[in-house]
């Protein structure tokens, strides 16, 4: 194997997590610098704690795959870590950041017992964009004037989308091979709203049919690279952070 292959974890787990991250931080920080706002009190540990996650969630899912789970004490220094970085940024920000946080963690927590076969829910894709997509969003645009009407949910609806159809990948990738068919379905469908998402904006702003575009050609790269990748789960995990970083920057932040 190459030293530099996707394959090996020392490779690919960091690129993973860094691409995750931006994809996360993306449309939330876009919208916050726009509005020329201070910088959000406690963003640099907002921003470790993504990784944090991220990294435990990557180590997670591969241990699903392998029928193992992480020790107590292991779980319990994560987990007290977690909650030193949620004190400290509900300190120097917000109190109901902490509360959003504090649910973000107990999604990743449901991770932890295999018996429990999370993954292989819907809601666990549901729950993946829903907090990747929405909360952490609009806790990086919390200085943004933001309202819940539909205009102002409206720029965190397509990363809500894109994070949802990675929750699906992974759950084609790591669950019950029985399953797989009804997950394609459900790619399918979240694929297609973006599409629509996508449209209902171009023809608002026909300049941004770029958009549309460019999310055909990453989506058909996705699927190309996906297939000829079979079995090499990192590589795959490597390349979807690469497609939802590059959709979420390109796509998103010109929607």
């Amino acid at each position: 194997m190459n030293k530099w292959s996707l394959e090996k974890p020392v490779v690919a787990m960091p690129i993973i997590i860094l691409l995750n991250t931006l994809a996360m931080i993306w449309v939330g920080g876009v919208e916050h610098f726009q509005e020329k706002t201070p910088l959000l009190s406690g963003l640099f540990f907002l921003i470790l704690y993504i990784i944090v996650s991220e990294a435990w969630q990557l180590i997670g899912r591969n241990m699903y795959y392998h029928q193992r789970q992480f020790t107590w004490p292991i779980y319990g220094t994560k987990l007290l870590i977690s909650l030193v970085l949620i004190v400290i940024i509900a300190c120097q920000s917000r109190f109901i950041l902490g509360i959003l946080l504090l649910m973000y963690e107990l999604y990743q927590a449901l991770l932890y017992r295999n018996d429990w076969q999370y993954m292989n829910h819907f809601y666990y894709c549901f729950m993946n964009g829903f907090f990747k997509g929405f909360i952490i969003n609009i806790i990086l645009a919390v200085g943004v004037p933001f309202t819940l009407s539909f205009s102002g949910l409206f720029p965190y609806f397509l990363p809500f989308l894109l994070f949802m159809m990675q929750g699906v990948l992974y759950q084609i990738m790591y669950t019950d091979y029985n399953r797989r068919s009804n997950y394609f379905i459900t790619f399918t469908v979240l694929a297609a709203l973006c599409v629509v998402v996508l449209i209902l904006t171009a023809l608002k702003h026909p300049f941004l049919w770029i958009s549309l575009i460019l999310f055909v050609v990453y989506f058909g790269a996705l699927l190309y690279i996906f297939k000829n990748t079979h079995k090499k789960r990192l590589e795959q995990e490597t390349y979807i952070a690469l497609f939802l970083a590059l959709s979420i920057i390109t796509c998103c932040s010109i929607v």
